[in-house]
């Protein structure tokens, strides 16, 4: 992947790169992103990550990172997002 530039507000979808929007979040360094854990749904799900603001950047598979599922109260996950 390369330089992201400014670019950190991302879109998140489910089933594939072309799949339903469900969430957003936002980018904390080149290849970890930060969202609601209700927007993942669970540690094991692949989402897809959209660049909202550089829509010539293809999606990015992503999941959770290790030790990044904070479920219940605190609602957070971190995602690694695939190297491509």
């Amino acid at each position: 992947m390369g330089e992201l530039r400014a670019d950190w507000r991302l879109r998140l979808r489910r089933d594939g790169p072309e799949g339903p929007v469900c969430g957003a979040g936002v980018l904390i360094t080149q290849d970890r992103m930060l969202t609601c854990a209700h927007v993942v749904g669970e540690p094991g799900a692949r989402m897809w990550v959209e660049f909202a603001e550089s829509p010539a950047i293809p999606p990015v598979a992503a999941r959770v990172a290790p030790d990044g599922w904070l479920d219940g109260r605190e609602d957070i996950a971190l995602l690694a997002l695939d190297r491509r």
